[in-house]
């Protein structure tokens, strides 16, 4: 029991964030839809647990290292689709690339201004908007148990955070959730890849209101505050317009909602809305 206990146990705050994360991750892992799966990673929970317990206040790494996590996707992408690499060996090549590069670049990248990695973040986003070829791509739900996903993750969290000495601020957008997602989405790739590139402009846009917000001196938790409330507004406006995308003109969509305000309203409304066409959203929402 003494020799348990004089083990080198990891921080506390390592353990609690750990476990945030990976419940977090393992439970968009049983998203049945690709792109709701692809939204809900780039939700910066997996961001805001690396940036509590590393303490780094926000700089170039954290650009830096959103940048090698887009690249890390269509590395997979690559990889596997266009060099028959083995789906298990490209995450495996492409992990370990971030990290190398990321630990590699530090010292360099921490020197350089943070407009400088603002453009370059930029350009990545347009490459990989390049790349990317709208789908639909395969529905997919993760059968492995919970039970063997979740100390999966929760070790793969605490053996990535003890690298924030070699990563930095980029230790804060690891694809934690990538490179589970990756395998679960093994069918899909490509757009998870894309669907990722597209919906990562919600985190470079935190990362830089909360570098902003920190510039002008806004006491913690303000600046992370503020980068929340900056992301879920960017997400909103990403599921709007998907919304838009999978039900154009939807004429049924458009009297239900008129109704619902003429009813709020008191307003009686006619019942040969009920007779008209069957509403187009119906299968998107199931």
């Amino acid at each position: 029991m003494t020799y348990l206990w004089n083990l080198p146990w990891p921080p506390w705050d390592h353990v609690v964030s750990a476990i945030v994360l990976s419940v977090f991750v393992a439970g968009i892992a049983y998203i049945h839809r690709p792109w709701f799966k692809a939204l809900l990673m780039t939700m910066p929970v997996p961001f805001t647990c690396a940036y509590v317990i590393s303490g780094i206040p926000i700089g170039p790494m954290h650009l830096f290292g959103f940048i090698l996590s887009i690249g890390y996707h269509w590395l997979v992408f690559l990889l596997v689709r266009k060099s028959q690499v083995p789906l298990l060996v490209a995450i495996v090549l492409s992990a370990v690339g971030y990290v190398v590069i990321g630990s590699m670049c530090c010292g360099l990248v921490s020197r350089v201004p943070f407009a400088v990695l603002i453009i370059a973040a930029l350009v990545v986003f347009l490459l990989g908007l390049w790349l990317y070829q709208p789908s639909s791509g395969q529905p997919h739900r993760s059968n492995s148990p919970f039970w063997v996903k979740l100390p999966t993750l929760f070790g793969s969290a605490l053996a990535v955070y003890s690298m924030t000495g070699l990563l930095q601020g980029a230790v804060t957008t690891f694809p934690y959730a990538g490179v589970f997602a990756s395998y679960e989405m093994r069918r899909s790739l490509r757009l998870l890849a894309g669907q990722y590139t597209i919906n990562s402009i919600a985190l470079a846009t935190m990362i830089s209101v909360t570098w902003a917000a920190q510039c002008l001196g806004l006491p913690k938790p303000g600046p992370i505050l503020v980068g929340w409330a900056t992301v879920v507004a960017c997400s909103l406006t990403i599921y709007k317009i998907r919304l838009r995308e999978v039900a154009p003109n939807c004429r049924t969509l458009q009297v239900l909602i008129l109704a619902a305000i003429l009813s709020s309203e008191g307003v009686r409304h006619d019942r040969e809305i009920e007779s008209q066409e069957e509403p187009c959203w119906t299968s998107y929402l199931q």
